[in-house]
Order: structure tokens, then sequence, then C-alpha cells
């Protein structure tokens, strides 16, 4: 007589993105990481991630937050329409986007030229006088 040891099959792979909630200075957010884009209560944001091998050096991505000029809000309103992408080239005093305030539109432009390197907003969204709306580097 023998006995015949069955083995343990792996668990299987996780399909779809892998979800997480986070709590940041006692607020919660929901998050979705598929690949490069993390989905933040449902906004999605281009991102580099590498496993922290306890360097200095910064993730380098595309949509990575502070990289470059800030454009930022001249007053408060809503962002009702976004005129760039992450990765488009803009000239200096090109329109980045749209806000509304008091039913005025004013368009708020690029500070310098260069490359939009993130967009911190989306249409619909209240911004306050200075907020950081996007990055042109």
């Amino acid at each position: 007589m023998r006995k015949i040891e069955k083995k343990e099959e792996a668990p299987a792979a996780p399909t779809g993105p892998a979800r997480y909630k986070v709590s940041v200075n006692g607020r919660d957010y929901s998050i979705a990481i598929d690949g490069d884009t993390a989905t933040v209560d449902g906004r999605a944001f281009n991102v580099g991630m590498r496993p922290d091998t306890g360097d200095a050096a910064p993730v380098a991505a595309a949509g990575a937050s502070g990289g470059g000029t800030p454009v930022k809000a001249e007053m408060p309103g809503k962002v009702i329409r976004l005129l760039v992408h992450v990765g488009d080239h803009v000239e200096a005093g090109e329109g980045v986007l749209v806000l509304e305030a008091m039913k005025m539109e004013m368009q708020i432009t690029a500070p310098s030229g260069g490359t939009v390197t993130d967009i911190a907003v989306a249409a619909g969204d209240q911004v306050a006088a200075g907020d950081v709306l996007a990055h042109v580097g």
C-alpha cells in the first residue's frame, strides 16, 4: 500500500484591476490599479510604479504630478472643458482648459511652452483660486 500525496493547486491569478481602499489625511479613496493606469474615485491617471528599493530617486511617469511648471486656477470656478491631453505639446499662452465662474467662461493658459505632464482635474470639478490644474514641462 502506498500513500499518494495530492498537490495543492496554485490559486488562480487575479484578473482585472487590483482594487484598494486608501486613507489619506483621514479621507478614504477607492483605487483600482490596472497596468499603468490608476483609477481613483472614478478618475483615471497614468502612473509609473516600481518596487521600492530604498533609493531616493523619484519614479518617472508621463502622468507624474509635480513635473514642470504648474498651471494654476486664476479664480474659483468649475472646470467645463479640457483643451489638451497629457503628452500634448503647448506653447506659452495656449489654452489648457476652460473654467466657468458666475456664468462667465475663462480660458486658463499655459504659463510656458512644453509638454503637458499631468492634468489634475476633470470636467465638472470645482476648483479654488490658486489650485494647480496641470503641469507643463
